[in-house]
């Protein structure tokens, strides 16, 4: 399918959706639609770059810089052996930006918004 005339105008470029894929590579993820299985993405020839250690920003920013990648890089790593296989340029990353973080594979947790749920039954009235 091609996009209407109007859009390709506007976006100043020819775009199409293919149907029938059996993998989607959307934004930072790819997504095997049979296995069920995703993993990280990254465009050919892409060097991830992060703020240096040693940068004029807040602490609390450069603190969570290496934590943050880890963490949505195991969220978007259906398993260990998937998140091994695509840490390497994460982490040469890290090390460049003077990031001492070993990258480690987390499972992802339920999510349990207990904040939400206490804030309403402790509300004075």
């Amino acid at each position: 399918m091609t996009w209407p005339a109007g859009f390709r105008t506007v976006l100043g470029h020819k775009s199409s959706i293919d149907a029938n894929q059996k993998t989607v590579d959307f934004l930072d993820i790819t997504m095997d639609l049979r296995t069920g299985e995703h993993k990280p993405y990254m465009k050919p020839n892409n060097t991830p770059l992060y703020v240096h250690r040693h940068s004029n920003h807040p602490p609390s920013i450069i603190k969570n810089i290496p934590e943050n990648i880890n963490k949505r890089l195991s969220a978007i790593s259906s398993n260990k052996a998937i998140f091994n296989k695509a840490a390497q340029p994460y982490q040469e990353a890290l090390k460049k930006s003077g990031h001492n973080h070993k990258l480690e594979f987390s499972a992802p947790h339920e999510s349990t918004n207990t904040h939400n749920a206490n804030k309403k039954h402790n509300r004075k009235r």
